[in-house]
């Protein structure tokens, strides 16, 4: 029965959760946006890149990367190795909100800098479209489903990145095994290639 109940907590928050989201801001777009411009690609494009930009500006924040290296995914002591899916959460939501400016190198925070700064300028793009489109203070609409946009895309991306790094963690021999046979078969078929010439 653990079983069952970790595994239902576990397609919540990993399938369940970014599904509605996702479906959450975009109904909300749909019926905020009256001049539907966010069905043109280009300020969709523009709010969908700002929100990933965010989410890789939060992941340099928290220093994840050092956490993505093969030895910290397969450490059973490093942070991968919390047990449930929600501890990973809390715990990469719980260093972003304290995250000391003394731990972070220059490096990162000069990246962080030029991330936040780029969301911001495709936020403004998407700002003066949106003034231009409507010319009334109805343009705050833009902007409002503009942010709505760069944050669900924002948590969705956050969500499955930590989630694609977290099952591997947990099925690292299984990961391991795969990656070995598909580097095995294209070494095969390279050997193969070389002697069909």
């Amino acid at each position: 029965m653990p079983f069952i109940l970790a595994a239902a907590e576990n397609f919540l928050l990993i399938v369940a959760l970014p599904w509605l989201i996702h479906d959450g801001a975009r109904d909300f777009v749909a019926r905020f946006d009256n001049r539907n411009m966010f069905s043109i690609p280009f300020c969709r494009s523009l709010a969908i890149a700002c929100g990933g930009l965010l989410a890789i500006a939060t992941a340099v924040l928290v220093d994840i990367a050092g956490d993505m290296s093969p030895a910290m995914l397969w450490d059973i002591t490093g942070f991968w190795h919390q047990g449930r899916f929600i501890n990973i959460l809390t715990a990469y939501a719980g260093e972003l909100s304290t995250v000391p400016q003394a731990s972070l190198t220059l490096k990162q925070l000069l990246l962080t800098q030029i991330l936040f700064v780029l969301a911001v300028a495709l936020t403004a793009v998407n700002f003066v479209i949106a003034i231009l489109g409507w010319r009334s203070p109805g343009a705050l609409r833009g902007m409002i489903a503009h942010c709505l946009i760069a944050i669900s895309v924002w948590i969705v991306l956050t969500i499955g990145a930590l989630a694609a790094f977290w099952v591997v963690h947990w099925l690292n021999f299984w990961v391991f095994l795969v990656v070995t046979i598909v580097v095995e078969m294209r070494r095969r078929e390279a050997r193969v290639t070389k002697l069909s010439f």
